[in-house]
């Protein structure tokens, strides 16, 4: 999660009705940090989210876009 990540959590925390469950990152250091400034949990495999959320924001290059919703979009989370 580069800068528009940081933005997303950021925003996503501060929409009424929306509570940003978890921030995944692979790298550890990003996720905990930007997890922690916005009371979510930091995880490092979009695999662990598999029932814990409603929905997910993909902030990825988008070349990875296509690897890292798909196993999400497959288990029903939009």
């Amino acid at each position: 999660m580069g800068a528009l990540g940081k933005h997303h959590a950021r925003i996503l925390s501060s929409l009424p009705g929306v509570s940003l469950t978890a921030v995944v990152d692979i790298n550890r250091a990003r996720a905990e940090e930007i997890a922690a400034s916005h009371r979510a949990r930091a995880l490092f495999d979009v695999g662990q989210l598999d029932g814990q959320v409603d929905a997910v924001t993909i902030a990825a290059p988008t070349n990875v876009h296509a690897e890292i919703a798909l196993p999400l979009l497959e288990a029903g989370i939009p």
